[in-house]
């Protein structure tokens, strides 16, 4: 990003898909306007469920940067004795929520759930957004998976729930397998772990702000991934692991045992070979 952040800010960085987070190729003004404007109605929602009209927060214009497709806002509380929750720190945990699929902490607020599965139909999966509460290591990816996450809100807020054959929620949790390529273009730094035996695939994401060089290492390799598993329900298996610690494990060269073959056999003219003979 251009620019540090203010900790009470909320900044939205729009990056196609197949470029570099570094990137400073326009995107379509609609895809802009209607990212912005979802988040921009989550904000009014959210700030009218939590405080009164006398109240409500005013919202800035922080950092616009017109070739990088970002834009950051920050909330200006109306008086210093409010001593509800900040809006943006409101609208952070229930993304979040959603995000790790803790649905009941996802519709506390309806509306404010509602406001975030209009969050997920603005998504274009070729025009991915990343959203920075704050710095650039507090982070929500609004991509294609969020899109499903927000979708699955749908049944939790008319049917009170959700029902899933499986697990729906978050764990720390380390799975093994092969890595496949780190595409490191678009919001997110994305890589497919394959698991051993079946060829099952879990998508990982890595902390961009360690550096491509902190993953290079691992890309084609046999290693454990180590961070928040993100289970939807679908199946027994996470579908997204937020990796925190990647290592390598070393390919071990099966040693051959000769002792059963040489020991106590005769060979060459009824020679008896045993360990003393060997030299």
């Amino acid at each position: 990003m251009d620019k540090s952040m203010r900790v009470d800010e909320l900044r939205i960085v729009i990056r196609p898909e197949d470029e570099s987070a570094n990137s400073a190729r326009p995107i379509p003004a609609r895809i802009f306007q209607k990212t912005f404007n979802a988040i921009f109605n989550t904000l009014d929602v959210t700030n009218r469920e939590l405080h009164s009209k006398k109240q409500r927060s005013e919202f800035f214009i922080s950092h616009l940067a017109m070739g990088s497709n970002e834009v950051g806002v920050v909330e200006q509380r109306r008086t210093l004795a409010d001593s509800s929750a900040p809006t943006i720190a409101e609208v952070k945990g229930v993304m979040s929520s959603v995000y790790h699929s803790d649905w009941v902490r996802a519709v506390e607020r309806k509306r404010l759930a509602k406001a975030i599965m209009a969050v997920g139909k603005a998504i274009n999966p070729k025009y991915p957004a990343i959203a920075y509460f704050g710095s650039e290591s507090d982070t929500i990816p609004l991509d294609a998976f969020f899109a499903k996450q927000a979708e699955r809100l749908r049944p939790v807020i008319e049917d009170g729930g959700l029902q899933t054959p499986f697990f729906a929620g978050s764990a720390i949790g380390s799975f093994d397998g092969r890595l496949g390529s780190i595409d490191y273009r678009g919001a997110a730094w994305k890589g497919f772990l394959v698991l051993p035996g079946g060829g099952v695939q879990i998508e990982c994401v890595f902390d961009h702000t360690k550096g491509e060089n902190a993953f290079n290492p691992f890309g084609n390799k046999r290693v454990s991934v180590t961070g928040t598993a993100i289970y939807t329900g679908d199946s027994q298996l996470p579908e997204r692991i937020e990796v925190t610690h990647i290592e390598e494990i070393p390919i071990i060269e099966k040693s051959v045992d000769l002792r059963g073959s040489l020991s106590g056999k005769k060979y060459m003219s009824g020679w008896d070979i045993g360990y003393k003979n060997l030299q």
